[in-house]
């Protein structure tokens, strides 16, 4: 459980953390970010407080996280991504694509290859926690067909869409800036209060990227070594942003990588990857 204690709290944090760094703690950062952080919360308290056979709890938080997530997407479109760089100019598709589908490898390959070398204990993950794959299997929730459907498709866009475009503009954009300005020395232009947008996004800065990339691996917990999955995949989709010198780049293989992980999770039922 300790695990699934420091996967939630990185999760809580990383919102409140790039809110405040990016745009300065003000009414509108707050509007943007604490209805994401407070469905977020209000998910794990159901985690926590309610049984296994109670998930309608959990479901319901979720649809406002993606709420929420949908909100902060609309808003980044409209206000900072478009206005800060020319994002289609760097473009790679064919690159995203196939760094995106080895991405998906490393999700699912690397556990084998650490039970294979005598690093995990066993073949298949375990999950860290019997509630993780309770909450999205269909064959165990006790709806009807309709809002089973309704909850798999926005379970599906959310990982797909929402979850690559919100992290990669959160962590490998904004506190990889961050972490840029204050370990490699890297000035902002600006005394602006998101003055991080001003600090370059292109600058090769390996203290920065193992930090994010490990702080993404924290939030990766729900079985054994996912956090290392985690981390490896930090690195490469983060010097994938700064090597092509854009963030959308990093957002296509993202997408690429969870839409391959969706298909995967229903041919082979390994709903704990959810």
């Amino acid at each position: 459980m300790f695990k699934v204690y420091v996967a939630w709290f990185m999760q809580l944090v990383y919102p409140a953390f790039i809110c405040i760094i990016s745009t300065g703690w003000n009414s509108v950062s707050c509007a943007i970010y604490l209805p994401s952080i407070l469905a977020t919360v209000a998910e794990f308290l159901c985690f926590l407080l309610f049984p296994i056979s109670l998930t309608n709890g959990k479901h319901l938080c979720f649809i406002m996280r993606v709420l929420a997530s949908t909100f902060m997407c609309v808003w980044w479109l409209q206000r900072r991504l478009f206005q800060t760089t020319n994002i289609f100019q760097y473009v790679h598709i064919w690159r995203s694509l196939t760094l995106g589908f080895f991405g998906f490898l490393l999700w699912v390959a690397l556990p084998s290859l650490l039970y294979f070398i005598g690093l995990q204990r066993y073949q298949r993950p375990q999950p860290t926690n019997d509630r993780v794959p309770f909450n999205w299997n269909p064959s165990l929730m006790s709806y009807n067909l309709s809002v089973k459907m309704i909850l798999l498709g926005m379970k599906i866009v959310h990982s797909v869409l929402l979850v690559p475009f919100i992290e990669e503009i959160q962590i490998r954009n904004l506190a990889f800036r961050f972490m840029t300005r204050w370990i490699c020395g890297q000035s902002s232009s600006t005394g602006r209060s998101d003055w991080v947008l001003d600090v370059s996004l292109y600058r090769f800065c390996w203290p920065s990227i193992i930090i994010i990339s490990l702080g993404f691996g924290c939030c990766h917990l729900r079985y054994e070594f996912e956090w290392l999955a985690g981390f490896l995949y930090g690195v490469m989709i983060q010097v994938v942003a700064v090597k092509d010198k854009s963030v959308v780049n990093a957002v296509l293989v993202h997408i690429v990588t969870n839409l391959c992980l969706n298909v995967y999770i229903f041919i082979s039922g390994n709903f704990y990857l959810w």
